[in-house]
């Protein structure tokens, strides 16, 4: 295990697929074949990297455990650590993937996602031994993004068990989580429909289902974010809720759900403010940042 804690932390990210965030903005004028950037970012992310950056930027302690790579591991911590955030790691034979955002001038963008590299079995041993030894510190542990090819849910679930579980992933591995029963999931409507396989069109299709999800895995709390409707569907301790948003006219490519996330974290876990009102604050604080 690499930069091993020198004490306890309540809260700690699990980004088990982090990735470089490459985006290229390109010019006013547009050639049909080849075309040279304005400007260029490159960022270290993945969800959980993200929510963690969010809640230290709002004050909060957290630890940020991510998937080292041996080709360019190094590269990504280093950026980590000019952001002072706080890591922890297993080193793995393969590399982090990148993920390419083009940007256009009037604001629309394309977005190009890197699977990245299959997980060997030594390193998927080493991960969940890893895990067993770590989680257990913390108070709770955000799962956040995908996961690598040769890896899922139910490969680490028993490890995961360990401390309080807030999931955002997608796919089988959503389904995988939501019948482990964690403490927390926030997804968004499109992830949640996809892996359940199923389709909501109205409050009372998203009432009836999170309450029967509710009641077949007993799940603290469920939030799903819709940007389809402007909405925020939750179900808090068998109580249902919903909430209406504000589109707002973007300056970022990403970064919206992982913002709300870390926002509602820090306001109702941290901050321990009722959850209505920690919904509430952190749409207003996603809201500010996406026009930042």
């Amino acid at each position: 295990m690499k930069n091993k804690m020198q004490a306890t932390k309540n809260i700690i990210t699990l980004t088990l697929n982090p990735v470089f965030d490459y985006t290229q903005y390109l010019p006013d004028t547009i050639n049909s074949k080849v075309n040279t950037g304005v400007r260029s970012v490159m960022t270290a992310g993945g969800k959980g990297i993200n929510v963690g950056r969010t809640l230290q930027k709002q004050g909060a302690s957290v630890v940020n455990y991510f998937l080292k790579a041996s080709s360019n591991g190094s590269w990504f911590e280093q950026i980590l650590k000019q952001e002072e955030l706080e890591t922890v790691s297993t080193p793995i034979c393969s590399d982090i993937r990148v993920n390419t955002h083009l940007v256009f001038p009037d604001g629309k963008f394309i977005k190009a996602n890197d699977s990245g590299s299959m997980i060997c079995s030594t390193d998927k041993t080493q991960i969940v031994n890893d895990l067993n030894r770590v989680l257990p510190q913390y108070d709770y542990a955000i799962l956040a993004g995908s996961f690598p090819l040769g890896i899922e849910f139910d490969d680490v679930r028993e490890s995961l068990s360990k401390t309080k579980l807030i999931v955002d992933t997608s796919g089988k591995n959503l389904l995988q989580a939501i019948h482990s029963s964690p403490f927390m999931i926030k997804v968004n409507s499109i992830e949640w429909q996809s892996a359940l396989n199923i389709k909501l069109t109205c409050m009372k299709d998203w009432k009836k289902n999170l309450q029967e999800i509710s009641n077949r895995y007993p799940i603290d709390t469920i939030i799903v974010t819709s940007e389809e409707d402007s909405s925020i569907y939750c179900l808090h301790k068998n109580i249902f809720l919903n909430f209406n948003f504000e589109k707002v006219q973007s300056k970022r490519t990403f970064g919206a759900g992982d913002y709300f996330l870390g926002s509602f974290i820090n306001r109702f876990l941290i901050e321990e403010i009722d959850f209505k009102q920690s919904i509430i604050d952190s749409i207003k604080l996603t809201a500010e940042f996406m026009k930042s």
